[in-house]
């Protein structure tokens, strides 16, 4: 680029001094040669560079400066013609024009007539060139030549079509380009809960040996609540099976109940509590009243959820891939004792089906936002019979964190016990939070006690203090027994850092400290995203860089476990991940020293041992790879396990390989071959496994799904844990001159997306269009992309929607579309003082913001996608002018049916004294 400037250079600079450069037709038929200054430069509107063009400027003798006129309305997309002689420039918003009559010597000038001048034009290489000043005073503009950087800067002091284009994209997220622009808030869209919603099934048909087996998760809307039904067997007995349902809402509004949160009765799994732990699963009931991204501990937490056997599921923090399992035979996935950092924290779990399927779930969780609003109460609980559920083991592939042993799961529980949980906390000031705690959770030994807790939050500035102390009331006791626990979060730069320490009393029995065993508990943790090549860095999120080795992603961990008996356990681990060619890594190496009493005075008994886990997983196109490697570093080095899995998708064909191993044993593989026939997966694989026989398998996989207005059908997709929207786009033409009643017309062609998606969905001939496949863990904002509409001059009347996906129903969503128009006028102080940069929004009838905007140099604003009816104008709240707060009164503007544009509308404010 700058070559390319020094050669225009240089190129102006010969012509100007071998041969005139500007030949003038004067008004008295004479001409004047002169050798004035020749500019090349780009031309730069209100900021903004729109064309990379170079362009000549003239700078005479005298000092006037003679710029491209058409050139500027054309790059500020206003209207320049030429016929007969006559140049016409023309900037319809402002109704300011020029008319340049050549032949008959004359300009007009926004109306006004004089005679043309030589001082008013030259003429260059057939191009017209106007006098700044002339243009100043036409279009209220200014200039600013700089020849150094050879650019002319033009400022309007009214926005010109460009600026309202791009401020209008700004508006709707189109725009790259960054501004003070602030697009409007999207409109919440809810839809009821059904007494029959659609409900899909996911279903798994397999027959391996001779032996039929089967499984199938279904979800729907059934008398107005989500609904899971899960079951799977053989043709021997059924294995496993649970059902499920309840409501959930992300705004705290479950059956009506201000700050109820979740609600769910049938086969649920307990709430976490500190200084006890989880109790077993079982059927009962769980709520929730408190915002869904609390996490269920301090700064750990437990991500769960269904899917179907033979799955597997991948948990993604960031970019760094924290572990994964394969579900089993309950259709669960569970990660515990997940580690958190401080602030908001974004969790995936991303599914993968053996023929190749994905599907996504995602998790917030916020360390820090224990603090209650002041004046407010959060609370949740459970009650349930541990008589059901088989709790869900780790795969070794996870990478596991906090000490060994933990929390009870129903395989260890007493057949028949009752647990329950009850914990609230209320807000007495924006610095500390009180909460209470009520339990009662059996052990391992099957002894029932009564738990009662008080809790203590302060957070000041980055840091977040955390005390809780708990009291076992246990008829066996003699007495009660105390546990009291310590945590601290917060953030120094970009490094975060956890810490707790739980000290359990002499009788203390719960399911957190191994059913009385454990004495104390220490944990450290520490995590630091660097990058080895930007050390200006600012994102603290391993997404900041992906796909080479300069970015890492480092923690560390320090877990102290002390037991009554007095043997203590010391477990340093470091955890290390990044991305390489699109591979996520992440390598753990962990550490265990642990000494024990001698017998008889002797000295203390030590042992170490040490392991290194690698995980991995790519996925690029039509390609997914996934392994994980165990290794023995000491005392006695050697690999414990690896695993590989493999899957290649061409067209409509899956093919998959998996490949495990273990030290002593013949390795497992696996190869299977899919096609997806669009209603259904047909599978066939082989597998040889240790001290086994060769097996072959052949498998159906599909959803059913249906609803009272598609009926039934089927798909290969599975998608009964996910949401869909049923989107109907179309033109609603108002009461006018081409009709007396409002009148809708279908839109086909038109661009939907979800939340920013790179694969939008297009409407089809009747204007509707189906997502599917929509997260049911977060809200969903759908866009519509303006630019694929029939008609430029078209705007959705609602300028986004958000809405809450929910897996067994369908959301209706309308997007009416109407010609847009333009409200537009002057802010004014008092009636004497344009006030500029003040923020304005527009409330549609049903008294919801449709656009906001900022008043520019005059005072001037515009809003350039409303319509016709009744608009209110008023002040983005909060605003102050010179320290003083701002008053108006809303101001009612109608814009009636064929009338598009007013633009006389005055707006006076006052300051509040």
């Amino acid at each position: 680029m700058h070559c390319l400037r020094i050669l225009f250079l240089c190129s102006a600079a010969v012509c100007t001094t071998v041969w005139p450069l500007v030949s003038v037709a004067a008004d008295n038929g004479s001409s004047r040669t002169a050798r004035p200054e020749s500019f090349i430069v780009e031309i730069r509107l209100n900021g903004v560079t729109t064309s990379s063009d170079f362009y000549e400027v003239i700078r005479d003798a005298t000092g006037r400066t003679f710029v491209p006129a058409a050139t500027i309305v054309e790059l500020g997309e206003g209207v320049s013609t030429v016929q007969a002689g006559q140049h016409r420039l023309d900037i319809i918003p402002t109704q300011q024009s020029i008319l340049v009559d050549l032949a008959a010597h004359q300009i007009t000038i926004n109306g006004k007539i004089r005679p043309l001048t030589t001082d008013d034009f030259v003429i260059s290489d057939k191009v017209l060139l106007l006098a700044g000043t002339l243009m100043e005073n036409a279009f209220d503009l200014s200039f600013d030549l700089s020849v150094e950087n050879q650019r002319l800067s033009v400022s309007t002091n009214t926005p010109w079509p460009i600026d309202l284009r791009l401020a209008r994209e700004r508006r709707w997220g189109r725009s790259a380009n960054t501004s003070e622009e602030k697009g409007p808030p999207a409109i919440d869209v809810r839809q009821d809960y059904a007494l029959w919603g659609a409900p899909q099934m996911d279903v798994n048909l397999s027959l391996s040996n001779s032996r039929l087996g089967y499984s199938a998760l279904m979800v729907g809307e059934m008398a107005y609540l989500t609904t899971e039904v899960f079951v799977s067997g053989s043709d021997e007995n059924i294995g496993s099976h649970r059902i499920r349902a309840g409501r959930s809402d992300a705004q705290g509004g479950v059956f009506g109940i201000n700050g109820l949160y979740d609600l769910q009765i049938g086969d649920v799994q307990p709430l976490r509590a500190p200084l006890i732990g989880t109790g077993p699963s079982g059927k009962g009931v769980t709520f929730r009243g408190s915002p869904m991204d609390r996490p269920s501990g301090f700064d750990t937490t437990l991500i769960e959820g269904d899917a179907l056997p033979g799955w597997d599921a991948e948990l993604m923090s960031g970019n760094s891939l924290v572990g994964f399992m394969r579900i089993g035979p309950d259709g669960r996935y569970r990660f515990d004792n997940i580690p958190l950092g401080y602030g908001m924290n974004l969790l995936r779990v991303v599914l993968h089906g053996p023929q190749g399927q994905t599907r996504e779930a995602l998790f917030r969780q916020n360390v820090g936002s224990e603090m209650v609003p002041v004046g407010h109460v959060y609370s949740q609980g459970y009650w349930l019979s541990s008589k059901a559920l088989r709790g869900v083991a780790s795969s070794p592939s996870f990478l596991t964190y906090g000490p060994p042993g933990g929390d009870l799961t129903a395989s260890t529980a007493p057949a028949g016990s009752y647990s329950g949980l009850f914990m609230i906390d209320y807000g007495l000031s924006k610095s500390l939070t009180a909460g209470l705690l009520l339990a009662q959770v059996p052990d391992a030994l099957a002894r029932k006690s009564t738990y009662t807790g008080l809790r203590l939050r302060t957070s000041i500035h980055d840091f977040s203090v955390g005390v809780d102390v708990t009291g076992q009331h246990d008829p066996a006791l003699a007495g009660s027994a105390r546990a009291t626990q310590l945590r601290a979060a917060g953030e120094i730069g970009r490094t975060t850092l956890t810490a707790s320490h739980e000290l359990y009393g002499a009788g203390f029995h719960s399911p957190r400290n191994q059913a009385g065993a454990i004495k104390a508990l220490t944990n450290l943790r520490l995590s630091l995203p660097f990058d080895l090549s930007i050390a200006s860095a600012k994102s603290s999120s391993p997404s900041a860089a992906t796909g080479d080795w300069t970015f890492f992603y480092l923690s560390g961990m320090l877990d102290r476990t002390q037991s009554f008996n007095g043997d203590v356990l010391l477990a340093p681990s470091v955890q290390l991940s990044h991305s390489i060619a699109g591979v996520a890594l992440t390598h753990q190496v962990s550490q265990n020293f642990s000494s024990s009493p001698g017998s008889n005075d002797s000295a203390r008994s030590t042992s170490q041992a040490s392991t290194y886990r690698l995980i991995g997983a790519h996925a690029e196109g039509n390609l997914a790879l996934r392994g994980s490697l165990e290794r023995d570093l000491d005392p006695t080095p050697g690999w414990r396990s690896m695993t590989l899995s493999a899957s290649l998708r061409e067209n409509d064909n899956i093919w998959a390989a998996d490949l495990s191993g273990a030290p002593a044993t013949t390795p497992g593989v696996g190869l299977s071959w899919s096609r997806d026939m669009g209603w259904a997966f047909l599978s066939s694989s082989a597998s040889y496994a240790s001290g086994s026989r060769v097996s072959l398998g052949l498998s159906l996989n599909f959803t059913l799904s249906g609803s009272p207005r598609t009926g039934v059908g089927m798909s290969s997709q599975y998608k009964a844990t996910h949401g869909q929207a049923d989107v109907r786009v179309y033109q609603l033409r108002l009461p006018g001159e081409a009709s007396a009643s409002i009148t809708e017309e279908p839109l086909p062609g038109a661009s939907l997306s979800v939340n920013q998606s790179a694969a939008p969905r297009l409407t089809d001939e009747q204007g509707n269009a189906r997502l599917q496949g929509l997260t049911t863990s977060t809200s969903a904002l759908l866009h519509l992309d303006q630019t694929t509409l029939s008609d430029s001059f078209l705007v959705p009347m609602q300028p986004a929607l958000r809405f809450w996906p929910r897996a067994g129903q369908s959301i209706h969503l309308e997007v009416p579309v109407t010609e847009s128009g333009e409200i537009s006028g002057r802010l004014t102080l008092d009636e004497k003082q344009a006030l500029v940069g003040v923020r304005l929004q527009v409330l549609n009838a049903a008294g919801q913001v449709h656009a906001e905007t900022t008043s520019m140099n005059d005072g001037y604003f515009a809003f350039d996608t409303v319509y016709p009816g009744t608009w209110q104008f008023r002040l983005v709240p909060g605003q102050t002018w010179r320290r003083l707060p701002l008053q108006a009164e809303p101001l009612d503007v109608t814009l009636v049916a064929g009338e598009l544009r007013k633009t006389d509308v005055e707006w006076r404010v006052h300051a509040a004294q």
